[in-house]
């Protein structure tokens, strides 16, 4: 709150004045630290799905397929959604990870390398976002 009013922004509350006595101050912090409380444990429960369904093998219907792989839906493939291999993209794949892992290259080189060597993107380009090479 000192930091806002710092920042020049007015705080209303809607139930209760505030900073009228030192016990508002206390509410206050105590809304506080229950809100800091919930959202942590929001985060630890988000987390802790996550985990279990990825040891799983559960596919995340809202997020895209890596590169080296393609998605295919449930209703697709016959039974739980999944990712399957895209032999040629996975080439492209296990060079990457050779660059990387074994000869130590940056992500700058690696996407400089993939440019110059024409490989080509997921949408078909032959130039690579820098963003994309080292991205999630």
């Amino acid at each position: 709150m000192d930091e806002l009013r710092r920042a020049g922004v007015a705080v209303l509350c809607l139930n209760r004045a505030l900073g009228q006595s030192p016990e508002d101050d206390l509410l206050l912090q105590v809304q506080g630290l229950i809100a800091a409380y919930a959202r942590a444990k929001r985060i630890e429960r988000h987390r802790r799905g996550t985990r279990h369904a990825a040891r799983a093998g559960v596919v995340h219907v809202l997020s895209g397929a890596p590169y080296g792989y393609r998605a295919v839906a449930k209703y697709a493939g016959g039974g739980p959604a999944r990712y399957a291999g895209v032999p040629d993209e996975a080439r492209g794949v296990r060079q990457v990870f050779a660059w990387v892992g074994r000869e130590r290259q940056t992500i700058g080189a690696v996407w400089r390398r993939l440019t110059r060597a024409g490989a080509v993107t997921r949408p078909g380009k032959t130039v690579w976002d820098r963003s994309r090479v080292g991205g999630r």
